[in-house]
């Protein structure tokens, strides 16, 4: 008896053993591949770079539906790869294609739903990053179907650019920050407070003024919101009040920092899709 249990001891601590090492190289194996797959998109994502720097690739040379699809081809590549360096930062500013005033905006989105981009207008609080500078809490900013294009327009209608104006100017979004928020505040939210918008731009403000906390007070900059609102959704906006809006932002920050932090090697970002919510 003693030697038959001693069997089936050794038998399941046999197959136990077996079983680790193959899932160690089952393991070493997709590490791998996932090494394999980081390099190879990082060599795609440098041979884009490098055609638009020399002009090779024009982008303002693509209709709407290439430039889209390129811009979605260096996303996808961005997240493979798991890492925004100072350089590919500054590379999203290549894809700013957006009407040129506030108006071709509005007939765009009341004519043709949006266009090809399928813009819409977002709400004043998810606007407040764009709000720095002087009149600064009229700007409107608006974001594509897909959340990775945007545009952002000020009191006098104009599109905010590099040349213009690199502190509230819309930027693209790596990660479509409706759907893929965590990746948006790694690959481009976090990105944005070491390195803001441009290596020419002035010195960023530290965190909101007291002024654009205070939007929602501000009678002027809410009846032009509203009035815009409705021109193009035929109701008032429903938005939520900027303590809750606070509140939302800590709760993400938290999440953000916990699960993310130790992805952050040095002066890049990195985003482990274990950890994608």
């Amino acid at each position: 008896m003693k030697k038959r249990i001693m069997i089936i001891f050794l038998t399941f601590a046999v197959i136990v053993c077996i079983l680790t090492a193959f899932s160690i190289l089952m393991d070493s194996i997709e590490e791998t591949k996932d090494a394999h797959g980081r390099m190879a998109a990082q060599v795609e994502l440098d041979r884009i770079m490098s055609q638009m720097e020399t002009g090779v690739l024009d982008p303002d040379a693509l209709s709407d539906a290439n430039y889209i699809a390129v811009a979605h081809t260096v996303c996808k590549l961005v997240d493979k790869i798991g890492t925004v360096t100072e350089e590919v930062h500054y590379f999203r500013n290549c894809f700013s294609r957006a009407p040129s005033t506030l108006d071709e905006m509005m007939a765009i989105i009341r004519h043709e739903q949006g266009g090809i981009f399928g813009w819409k207008l977002m709400s004043r609080q998810s606007t407040r990053l764009h709000m720095f500078g002087r009149n600064g809490e009229y700007n409107m900013k608006f974001i594509s179907a897909d959340g990775h294009f945007e545009a952002v327009y000020n009191i006098a209608g104009e599109k905010l650019t590099e040349e213009n104006d690199p502190m509230d100017m819309g930027t693209f979004n790596y990660g479509d920050p409706i759907n893929e928020k965590l990746e948006h505040v790694v690959y481009d939210v976090l990105p944005f407070f070491e390195w803001k918008n441009t290596r020419e731009s002035v010195e960023q403000i530290d965190g909101l003024s007291d002024d654009l906390h205070q939007i929602d007070k501000n009678v002027s900059v809410t009846k032009r919101f509203e009035k815009y609102w409705e021109l193009l959704y035929g109701e008032k906006p429903r938005e939520m009040s900027a303590n809750v809006m606070n509140i939302l932002y800590l709760c993400v920050g938290l999440l953000v920092l916990s699960k993310a932090t130790h992805a952050l090697p040095g002066n890049k970002y990195m985003h482990s899709r274990r950890y994608v919510v």
